[in-house]
């Protein structure tokens, strides 16, 4: 379902797979990230997010929840939040290309930024 982009057919499966869940706790670990995946893609961060905090929770050095989990961040605007998973898939796997390169070009962001308030002294929106 997640190949074919029925995003919300595969949520609704996989939330059943969870429910009824007896196996493995690092299978379930990636269950719930698929779920998190399926919610993010159909631009339910909020819910992805919590799938991909639960499959770390079961499975901590699960570096693609955690690299899922810093682009639903990072789509969500909330840079610090994005860059502490990257960090954190980081730490798990060092030479993980993905969460290094968001990781550098987010730290560009954040650091270009930093220092600037989000709303200048006296705006006033019309």
């Amino acid at each position: 379902m997640l190949r074919k982009k029925f995003y919300p057919l595969a949520a609704k499966y996989l939330e059943q797979a969870i429910e009824k869940w007896e196996g493995d706790v690092q299978d379930l670990a990636q269950v719930h990230n698929a779920l998190g995946f399926s919610y993010a893609s159909d631009g339910k961060l909020d819910k992805g997010i919590i799938h991909y905090e639960k499959a770390v929770e079961l499975q901590p050095g699960y570096v693609t929840a955690w690299n899922n989990m810093g682009d639903a961040f990072e789509k969500k605007k909330d840079l610090k939040a994005a860059l502490k998973a990257y960090n954190q898939a980081l730490i798990f796997d060092p030479n993980d290309k993905v969460a290094r390169s968001c990781r550098d070009l987010l730290k560009e962001r954040v650091d270009l930024f930093e220092g600037i308030p989000s709303k200048p002294k006296g705006y006033k929106k019309m």
